[in-house]
């Protein structure tokens, strides 16, 4: 006959159990209520022909750290906060595979302690973590390639990497991931772009965005992933005309072909639609590790 003490135990196992048990079904639920306000169900396959690479999110990252970067004259501590922030985003999504967990907390304790330094510095010191050449190691583009020099890339896989976080975070629940407001990371996008982006003229559009279509913390996700799309086609909008890669022009995305319920006969979008294209482009299902897994 089991004593006192075994009675505990086992007691407290089945409470262990049953907590993780009921903190997975509260987990789900809440998925599920998040994936419901954008009109797509839980277990819908993405529908989209288009994939999205890592290695192009991964490539992006690792060109910011090694070339844009060391172009920033001093790191203030409103530049640190802004890619604090941004390197938060990073660590709490993990949006790129599965080696890179304990070089993103490292990183990110390397830049809340970069006041005073500058961007080379800094750099150099994210450089030197010992699994920086081990995780950062994409050669090239993927999906973000270019058929022209100079072309796509690094503002390509930005882009990308926004629209992939901002749809993360309607899967994140806690205690497993933090889930932030909406609004907060559209406001973490607009601080990086205004510290590090160097294209004083594309800061200057990005912020006139923002002013001329505010952003708030109380807004939903829906209107945070519509909100980042209408800003993206807008930036095609004012660089369609621009000299660019031949092989990919600007256009309004997506296109007809690729999402037909996206639009009305009349050619106006049908916001719905877009969401649940988007989410699906953005699915785990649709994210490929080729190039890094192989």
């Amino acid at each position: 006959m089991a004593n006192s003490a075994d009675l505990w135990v086992l007691l407290f196992c089945v409470l262990l159990f049953s907590s993780g048990v009921m903190s997975q079904y509260f987990h789900e639920v809440a998925v599920k209520e998040n994936l419901k306000s954008l009109g797509v169900k839980s277990d819908e396959k993405p529908s989209t022909t288009v994939r999205v690479y890592q290695a192009d999110m991964l490539k992006g990252i690792e060109d910011f750290i090694v070339t844009i970067l060391p172009n920033v004259p001093l790191i203030d501590w409103k530049s640190r906060n802004a890619l604090d922030e941004f390197m938060g985003l990073l660590k709490n999504f993990q949006p790129l595979s599965k080696r890179e967990d304990d070089l993103m907390y490292g990183l990110q304790w390397d830049v809340k302690q970069s006041n005073g330094l500058t961007g080379k510095q800094l750099s150099e010191k994210l450089k030197s973590r010992k699994d920086f050449g081990r995780v950062f190691n994409t050669k090239n583009y993927i999906g973000c390639a270019s058929s022209k020099p100079h072309e796509r890339g690094y503002p390509c896989a930005l882009w990308i990497l926004f629209h992939h976080l901002l749809d993360r975070n309607v899967y994140a629940t806690p205690p497993f991931i933090y889930q932030y407001a909406p609004g907060d990371i559209l406001s973490i996008f607009r601080n990086f772009i205004k510290y590090f982006y160097q294209c004083p003229q594309c800061v200057d559009n990005f912020e006139g965005m923002f002013k001329r279509r505010p952003i708030d913390s109380e807004m939903t996700h829906k209107e945070a992933i519509l909100w980042l799309w209408a800003t993206h086609n807008e930036f095609n909008k004012l660089t369609a005309n621009q000299p660019g890669d031949p092989m990919f022009p600007k256009v309004q995305f997506p296109t007809a072909d690729m999402c037909p319920p996206c639009r009305n006969k009349n050619s106006s979008w049908r916001r719905n639609e877009v969401v649940k294209y988007l989410s699906g482009l953005h699915h785990f299902y649709n994210v490929s590790g080729y190039y890094i897994y192989g």
